[in-house]
């Protein structure tokens, strides 16, 4: 006799006798470049570079950083749109603006 039954939640229905069961698998965790693994519910940030030049005049400039959320080996963006990373830095350093730049940032490396 054959009986096919569905495992919901860890509850096989209809029942299917004492030699079978199911259990709940544990959510997949994620892997973001650099082999960098977070577990389920977990966010983590990434930054497009690992450094960025100030510019003489305006003092800082801003990182640029993606978060993204783990949600049972997927990766969600802000608005819960499956969306992988494209950014790879684990951290990202403003260096100081150059003295002697004169406003404009005229040969300032970018």
């Amino acid at each position: 006799m054959k009986i096919t039954s569905t495992c919901n939640d860890g509850l096989l229905t209809p029942a299917a006798g004492d030699y079978c069961s199911c259990t709940v698998a544990d959510p997949a965790v994620c892997t973001a470049p650099g082999d960098i693994q977070i577990p389920h519910g977990g966010s983590l940030t990434l930054y497009q570079s690992a450094e960025v030049q100030a510019l003489p005049g305006d003092g800082s400039d801003t990182c640029v950083r993606q978060r993204r959320e783990c949600g049972d080996g997927v990766w969600h963006d802000a608005n819960g749109s499956a969306s992988d990373f494209t950014f790879q830095y684990t951290s990202c350093t403003v260096l100081p603006p150059p003295s002697g730049g004169g406003a404009g940032g005229e040969g300032v490396p970018q």
